[in-house]
């Protein structure tokens, strides 16, 4: 037989004839239903008998076992008040009998007598007493008495405060006393009590022999029970199944018949079928492919879906009279409605006061013409929060180009305003600092050619910003110095690499990472002028730039020069000061040369002609040295009272210290002392004026001589270090002189301030020393406590050129 296509569907009647037709009418065999159900009842009455009878019999033990307890905790407190007086010999503890002093004891017949009486009635068939240690003090079975029992798990639950039973059967073996039972007992151990201390353990023995053939009669009436109810609902069923296989059998017959008249109809439906199956082929192949396309399309949609309902941005879509038809969750998160709330419903709810109605109206004209309306919204949420909105609105049309429904994608772009407004404002005051601040600022590329110009660097340079942009920064360079422009750019990106080094190896220094100079620049109008300049570097995206702040510091020159001739002046004082306190001393060590050259001409003239020419010779040797004495100490003076001279070159620091230490010893304040030195022979030159610092370390020593004079200190001394540290010459000036306290220390370098006597000091010398060094682009502080000296230190640094 052909097969049918099954995506063609039958008329309901033939439909189901063909379902019976499977297996060309081929009935299968008769199921054994009657056998199946006899074999399954019977083997289900004896699992159901078995279990019914196990649990019945579990039952009635437990019962017999749990009433047995009762009745002999019961006998065992009768036994405790009756017993009493004869036991408590027995139970001492310091009685402690042996085996044959129990079978002897006086009480014993007593007990026994009285024992057997109480039992005499009852089923006991034993009784057992034991001590606290577990020995067997009486048993109605004399062969007994005398045994330990301390192991006995019954003993030891029955002396901890508990009842213990147990329940064995004829001929089982009892685990507790380990015997074999001649028949069915019930053994219970009983603590004793006599007050409410423990004194002994009773155990007790219940036949319950009968009770336990009486239970056995009822159970095997109720299994014989359950055995006649099984039968006969086994027969009621097995009726009923028989008659319901007799059933199935006859329907059977009805569908082998049915079979044959369906063979009959199923020729004649088979050319149909064919005829269907060809006339629908095409068809079919047709619905296959819309099918397929289909679900191509049914899986782009739900990309497309899923797309918008994970879509960072909110998307509705309402019909043509603007009712809301679809929001995506992120509207929803974004204004806080729920999807039911705003089906149905205007986008006017989201609608502020802020919003103006001219931005509303051209948005219609523009969708009403058919176009894509983008823009923005002042919204607002549900609770009333209000937000912007970025909007992208058109019209969706149908295949036929009518319009059917509009739709809005907005994205919230409030954080986005608000950055807006902070950068919007943060470039305002930029911009407000950068056209009032005075100093010029210009930044430049890497080439030097000027990107910007703030107002104040048109000033200074008299020249408009249009001009300066775009041409190179060396146009605003004398022109003696244009063409060392390049090689300077290059000398500072070296010098920025090294600084960056330094700063990420954490060297000393730890410099800024910035380059700061004096130099002279010109005006467009040709004037030249003294500038500051601060270069600092920027990399902004990977391109090197330059911020070159200028300072037209024309005036503060003029005001420096100024103070400069002034400082001059009162340098020259002070030395003239100091060149009188050092005359005496000059002229002290002037006569001492003149003393011996006096001697010696006299020596001359009254032994010369007398001893010959030799002698003559040595004492002439002799003169001739004392005068190269005088001629040095002559010169010295005389370069010491040169006006100061502010030209500026490096400098060996060791060395001047020495020869201003050699020009002071001719000064008596300085000469008693015990001047040491412990100069570091490895230090860089400096960059400095050779007479100023000359005049620094002279008033620092003939202060610390003024401060050992006042304490007349016996071995009075002046220590000076010289050291490299951090990129810096560190002298100390150290002197154990009577030291100064905190406050002093405080006004030590102020102008005019003293601690010295009227007459003896005006309170400038210490004070130019502090200009000086800074001036060095150095610094100096004081060390000092009251009666340890003082010790002033001076940090020098040193020029690039020689790290």
């Amino acid at each position: 037989m052909n097969s049918v296509d099954p995506a063609i569907s039958l008329p309901k009647g033939e439909e189901s004839f063909k379902s019976v037709a499977v297996g060309e009418g081929e009935i299968p065999p008769s199921f054994p239903l009657v056998h199946y159900f006899s074999l399954t009842s019977f083997l289900a009455m004896i699992l159901v008998g078995s279990a019914l009878g196990w649990f019945l019999h579990r039952m009635q033990i437990e019962n017999l076992l749990h009433m047995g307890e009762r009745q002999n905790v019961a006998l065992t407190r009768a036994f405790a008040n009756s017993l009493w007086p004869l036991l408590k010999g027995f139970l001492r503890e310091d009685a402690r009998l042996g085996s044959d002093e129990i079978l002897v004891h006086s009480m014993l017949a007593s007990l026994d007598y009285t024992v057997k009486h109480l039992v005499r009635d009852l089923d006991v068939v034993k009784v057992k007493l034991y001590d606290r240690q577990g020995i067997t003090i009486y048993s109605t079975n004399a062969t007994d008495m005398g045994q330990s029992q301390k192991h006995n798990p019954g003993f030891l639950a029955a002396l901890a405060g508990g009842v213990k039973s147990q329940l064995v059967f004829r001929q089982q073996f009892s685990s507790w006393d380990g015997v074999v039972e001649d028949r069915d007992l019930i053994s219970s151990y009983i603590p004793l009590y006599h007050g409410n201390a423990i004194q002994g353990v009773l155990e007790l023995y219940y036949d319950v022999s009968t009770s336990i053939s009486e239970l056995s009669q009822v159970r095997n009436h109720a299994i014989v029970f359950l055995g006649g109810a099984f039968l006969v609902l086994y027969l009621i069923l097995f009726f009923i199944v028989r008659r319901a296989q007799q059933l199935i059998l006859q329907q059977n017959s009805v569908l082998v018949m049915m079979l044959g008249q369906i063979r009959q109809i199923n020729a004649s439906l088979e050319e149909r079928v064919q005829e269907r199956t060809r006339r629908f082929a095409e068809t079919n192949q047709e619905l296959a492919r819309e099918v397929q396309e289909r679900r191509r399309t049914e899986a782009e949609l739900r990309k497309l879906t899923r797309a918008v309902e994970q879509s960072p941005v909110s998307v509705i879509i309402t019909d043509m009279e603007n009712r809301i038809e679809y929001v995506n969750p992120k509207f929803c998160q974004l204004t806080g409605y729920s999807v039911e709330e705003v089906l149905g419903q205007n986008p006017r709810i989201l609608k502020s006061d802020f919003m103006s109605s001219d931005g509303y109206r051209q948005m219609w004209e523009t969708l009403a013409a058919g176009g894509e309306w983008r823009g923005e919204f002042y919204n607002q949420r549900k609770n009333g929060e209000l937000f912007w909105e970025s909007a992208s609105i058109s019209t969706i049309r149908d295949p036929l180009g009518r319009p059917t429904h509009y739709l809005a994608v907005k994205e919230d772009i409030t954080q986005r305003k608000l950055s807006d407004e902070i950068i919007r404002r943060n470039e305002l005051r930029l911009r407000t600092i950068l056209e009032n601040v005075v100093e010029g600022i210009i930044t430049t590329d890497n080439a030097g050619v000027i990107e910007s110009v703030n107002p104040a660097a048109e000033r200074i340079f008299c020249i408009g910003a249009s001009e300066l942009v775009g041409r190179n920064i060396r146009m605003l360079v004398p022109h003696e110095f244009q063409e060392q422009h390049g090689e300077h750019i290059k000398r500072y990106l070296r010098w920025f690499k090294d600084r960056v080094r330094d700063v990420i190896m954490d060297h000393p220094m730890r410099s800024e990472l910035f380059y700061e100079r004096e130099l002279e620049a010109r005006r467009m109008n040709g004037e030249p002028f003294p500038l500051e300049l601060t270069i600092s570097h920027v990399c902004h995206d990977n391109r090197d730039q330059f911020i070159a702040t200028v300072r037209d510091i024309s005036e503060r020159k003029r005001t420096q020069e100024e103070l400069e001739s002034a400082r001059q002046k009162s340098f020259q004082h002070d030395k003239m000061a100091a060149v009188g306190t050092l005359a005496a001393g000059i002229v002290h060590e002037i006569g001492n040369p003149i003393a011996a050259i006096s001697g010696l001409v006299e020596e001359l003239l009254e032994t010369g002609a007398q001893e010959g020419a030799a002698p003559l010779q040595e004492s002439l040797h002799m003169v001739q040295q004392q005068i190269k004495r005088l001629l040095n100490i002559t010169r010295e003076v005389s370069a010491f009272s040169q006006p100061i001279n502010d030209d500026r070159h490096l400098l060996d620091i060791n060395g001047l210290i020495e020869s201003t230490l050699r020009l002071m010893r001719f000064d008596k304040r300085v000469r008693h002392l015990d001047s040491q030195t412990r100069l570091d022979g490895a230090l860089p030159a400096i960059e400095g004026s050779e007479d100023q610092l000359r005049q620094v370390f002279i008033n620092l020593i003939i202060n610390a001589a003024d401060a050992l004079d006042s304490i007349k200190r016996e071995e009075p001394r002046i220590v000076i270090t010289s050291r490299l540290q951090d990129r810096q010459v560190i002298i100390e000036v150290d002197d154990n002189g009577p030291g100064m306290d905190a406050e002093v220390c405080k006004h030590v370098f102020d102008a005019f301030f003293t601690t010295k006597p009227v007459g003896k000091g005006t309170g400038l010398g210490l004070s130019l020393c502090y200009n000086i060094i800074s001036d060095h682009g150095g610094d100096i502080v004081v060390d000092s406590r009251p009666g340890a000296g003082a010790c002033f230190t001076v940090r020098l640094p040193v020029p690039t050129s020689t790290e």
